[in-house]
């Protein structure tokens, strides 16, 4: 997801802590007045979201985590209150969405993790589970290519549904240098670039560190359309093109792909079960496996912080809790300011 910086997320949350200027806001989005209670509990998570970080940035590395995760579960509380109307504090359910398990001859890398019912869940129903996808057109006798946005939502993990922590880690984008050097292992994401020149969507996957999957696998596994075209390049880059006709929307082609902060493009494969998880699903997900390790094997996790045998996925861990830090307040005003999918103009962003 590609928006603004991550130094403006925390003032620009002061807008929604202002009882009048969230009810403005709510009307705007839904159509419909925000009781005082409503937005009484509203605020509430955002506040306590905003303080709970705080105290995580300053906090231990054995505690912090933990105050971590309760910010990121006030501020999905926050937005499932906020983007459904039907909805308040009382009628939210009590646990995590989540469950994670450790085998107890297990290491860290054997986590598991399944959805069930629970915040995570209301998250994924309340935002509709979507990303923000950008991509280059280079509208024929224009030197510097537009910029097109597509927002789109992604197929859900149904209730029940099993992870394990490195499908989760692997397909994170930002963590892709520390997976791949923690675990000796291709991660499950890839660089790339999705520009359209002329009518065709063309799909680009550099080959880095390590080789790319055989071409039909690349298609399956990023769902890229049965209808492009594929070729090796000669410096062993995967490239898909598909040529668009007349009336369709480029967005509906993308493959699946992430864009960070910076612009660069990622194409994340799908989880086996055929679903994927927004980035804020994601960070959500860690965040609470981070979470668990602190409160219920604090010994390992020392263990881990203290660099003993067997820290090698340390880093990567430590990557993911700076990420969520700097990170999960930009996802949220994302979410809470991002025009809703119907009301998106097709000029400037296709679904």
């Amino acid at each position: 997801m590609n928006n603004e910086d991550s130094a403006t997320p925390w003032s620009k949350l002061s807008l929604f802590l202002s009882h009048d200027i969230l009810k403005r806001r709510y009307q705007d989005r839904h159509g419909r007045d925000l009781s005082a209670a409503k937005a009484k509990e509203i605020i509430s998570h955002l506040e306590q979201a905003r303080q709970y970080f705080t105290s995580a940035q300053s906090a231990g590395v054995l505690a912090g985590p933990l105050e971590q995760y309760y910010g990121v579960l006030a501020f999905s509380r926050a937005i499932i209150l906020y983007l459904n109307p039907s909805l308040r504090e009382t009628s939210l359910k009590p646990g995590h969405g989540l469950h994670a398990h450790l085998p107890s001859d297990g290491s860290v890398e054997d986590i598991q993790l399944e959805v069930r019912g629970g915040t995570f869940d209301e998250l994924l129903d309340a935002t509709g589970n979507f990303e923000l996808a950008t991509y280059d057109d280079h509208t024929a006798g224009i030197m510097i290519p537009n910029l097109k946005q597509a927002v789109r939502t992604l197929p859900r993990p149904p209730t029940g549904s099993t992870f394990s922590l490195l499908d989760l880690l692997g397909r994170i984008p930002e963590l892709r240098q520390h997976f791949e050097e923690a675990l000796l292992r291709p991660a499950l994401c890839y660089a790339g670039y999705v520009h359209l020149l002329m009518g065709a969507l063309s799909v680009t996957i550099w080959r880095q560190k390590y080789e790319l999957p055989a071409l039909e696998i690349l298609r399956d596994q990023l769902k890229i359309d049965r209808s492009a075209s594929a070729m090796v390049s000669p410096n062993e880059s995967a490239v898909f093109t598909v040529q668009l006709s007349v009336g369709n929307s480029a967005g509906d082609f993308l493959p699946s792909m992430f864009t960070s902060r910076s612009g660069e493009h990622f194409l994340v494969e799908r989880f086996p079960g055929g679903w994927a998880l927004s980035e804020i699903a994601s960070y959500f997900a860690a965040s609470h496996v981070l979470s668990m390790l602190v409160r219920y094997y604090p010994s390992r996790w020392a263990s881990m912080v203290n660099h003993e045998k067997g820290d090698h996925l340390l880093p990567v861990l430590e990557r993911m809790r700076t990420l969520i830090q700097s990170e999960f307040a930009r996802l949220v005003m994302w979410v809470l300011e991002e025009t809703p999918l119907r009301e998106r103009e097709t000029g400037s962003s296709e679904a």
